[in-house]
């Protein structure tokens, strides 16, 4: 594992953490995958790739700072916020997109940020790639987890 502030390579087995607001309208039951997931038109801002996706590295904080996924959403006192979603690098580079670890000097959740950023030839701001944007959303919704938050129907913690 990494020092604090030093730059690492996100092994593919690791996974990383977002957090996500718990709101009944957001989400909706997918009978396939047998779980919620957000709802197909919110997730342009669900999953807003504003150049790059950021989130945290979970190896990183649970294995260097003994922090949980609830405790990341008390260090960052936001009510809004009351889910974290888990992905795995693993899939993320299979759908070819980057994940690269950039650390801030905030820790302990700054020095776990990680970004994720679209395939190569993907836009984020050009209007001829919102289809490919929104494939690869898609793809992010049906393999990202809920890891802490959900307790039955949306919209309760």
């Amino acid at each position: 594992m990494c020092r604090c502030g030093d730059t690492a390579t996100v092994a593919p087995d690791n996974h990383l953490w977002r957090r996500f607001m718990n709101d009944s309208e957001h989400l909706v039951f997918d009978k396939r995958l047998n779980r919620y997931i957000f709802h197909g038109n919110i997730l342009g801002n669900m999953l807003q790739f504003n150049d790059d996706l950021s989130t945290y590295w979970r190896e990183h904080l649970t294995e260097r700072h003994n922090i949980s996924a609830e405790q990341v959403l008390v260090q960052v006192e936001d009510e809004r916020y009351s889910l974290i979603g888990e992905i795995s690098v693993e899939f993320l580079r299979k759908i070819q997109c980057k994940v690269s670890h950039g650390p801030t000097n905030v820790v302990p959740l700054g020095c776990s940020h990680t970004s994720v950023s679209l395939p190569d030839g993907i836009d984020p701001n050009d209007p001829r790639d919102k289809g490919k944007r929104r494939e690869v959303r898609l793809k992010i919704n049906e393999n990202c987890f809920f890891v802490h938050g959900m307790s039955g129907r949306p919209g309760i913690a």
